[in-house]
C-alpha cells in the first residue's frame, strides 16, 4: 500500500513537471512573463493563445515590446529590436517660378493710305475714307414765298474730305434742281453751288451711321434772272459704307429785276425746298 502511494506521488510530480514545461513563456522588455502557446511569429509581431486556454482568443503583441521567447522544447529566442528608420530629410521648398514681366505690345499703326469702311463698328470707327466723290439724287417740292413753285428733281455732285470718323467737309457741292414737268428746261432750273460741314455718329445697328450736314452757298435761276445766297440742312442714315438716305431742307434767296415792257421792278423771293435724297459715295 505504501508502495502504491509513493508511485502515485511520483506520477503527479512528473505530470506537473511536464505541464510546466509544455508551455511557451513570452518575456517582455519590462520583465513581465506571459505563459502562452505561440501560434505565429511574424516580422513585427507574434500571435499567441493564453496557456491553459488554447481554444480561446488569439492575442497579438508587437516584437518591439519583447525581450525573449522560451519555447516548450527548451529553446530560447532573443528578440532583436530593429531600429526605426531615420526620418527622411526635409528639403527646402523649391522657389516659386519667376513669372516673366508682362510687356504690353506696341500699338500697330495703320498707314494713312489704307482706307476701309468708316462705318465699321468692329473697328470702333477707327477706319474711314478721307477723300470721297459723291452723287446725289433727290425728289421734293419748292415754294416761292407761300406759293408752290412745283415738284423738283434734285441732282448733284460733291467732293468731301473727312478729317476723322466723325467730321468731314463737303468742299464743293453742285446741284441742279429741275421741275419734274420739264426736266430738260434749263430756264426753269435752279443751279446751286455750296460748301459746308458734315458730321457722323458712331456706328450702330448692322454698322449703320447717322449723319448731319449744314452747307452755305449761292444759287441762280435763269428764267427770273435772279440769284442769291442759300443754305441747306440735311439729316440721314448711312445704310452701308457708300449708300445713304436723308431728309433735306434747302432755302434759296432770289433777288432780281423784272422788266415788263413799260416798267420794271426789283424783287426778292425766299424759296424753300423740302425733299428726300439718296446718295452714293465713291
Amino acid at each position: 500500500m505504501k508502495k502504491k502511494k509513493t508511485l502515485l506521488i511520483c506520477s503527479l510530480l512528473a505530470a506537473t513537471c511536464f505541464t510546466l514545461h509544455a508551455q511557451d513563456v513570452i518575456i517582455k522588455e519590462n520583465g513581465e512573463e506571459i505563459k502562452a502557446k505561440v501560434t505565429e511569429v511574424g516580422a513585427t509581431e507574434i500571435k499567441y493563445k493564453k496557456f491553459g486556454n488554447e481554444s480561446g482568443p488569439t492575442y497579438t503583441v508587437s516584437k518591439s515590446e519583447l525581450f525573449m521567447i522560451k519555447y516548450e522544447n527548451g529553446t530560447k529566442e532573443v528578440i532583436e529590436q530593429t531600429q526605426a528608420p531615420a526620418p527622411m530629410p526635409v528639403s527646402a521648398p523649391a522657389p516659386a517660378p519667376v513669372q516673366p514681366a508682362y510687356t504690353q505690345p506696341a500699338p500697330v499703326t495703320q498707314s494713312s493710305s489704307q482706307t476701309t469702311s468708316f462705318s465699321s463698328a468692329s473697328s470702333s470707327n477707327s477706319d474711314y475714307k478721307k477723300g470721297v466723290f459723291g452723287l446725289d439724287l433727290g425728289y421734293g417740292s419748292r415754294k416761292m414765298d407761300d406759293v408752290k413753285w412745283g415738284d423738283f428733281l434734285d441732282l448733284g455732285i460733291r467732293v468731301t474730305h473727312n478729317f476723322s470718323p466723325y467730321i468731314g467737309w463737303d468742299i464743293i457741292s453742285v446741284k441742279y434742281q429741275a421741275l419734274t414737268d420739264d426736266i430738260s428746261s434749263f430756264d426753269e432750273a435752279l443751279i446751286q453751288g455750296m460748301t459746308g460741314v458734315k458730321g457722323y455718329s458712331p456706328a450702330f445697328y448692322k454698322n449703320m451711321k447717322g449723319y448731319a450736314s449744314f452747307k452755305l452757298g449761292y444759287g441762280y435761276q435763269s428764267s427770273l434772272n435772279a440769284s442769291g445766297f442759300a443754305y441747306e440742312i440735311e439729316l440721314g442714315v448711312y445704310f452701308t459704307r457708300t449708300v445713304f438716305l436723308g431728309f433735306v431742307y434747302n432755302s434759296q434767296s432770289l433777288k432780281g429785276t423784272l422788266d415788263d415792257y413799260d416798267y420794271s421792278y426789283d424783287y426778292n423771293f425766299k424759296c424753300g425746298y423740302t425733299g428726300l435724297r439718296i446718295g452714293f459715295d465713291f
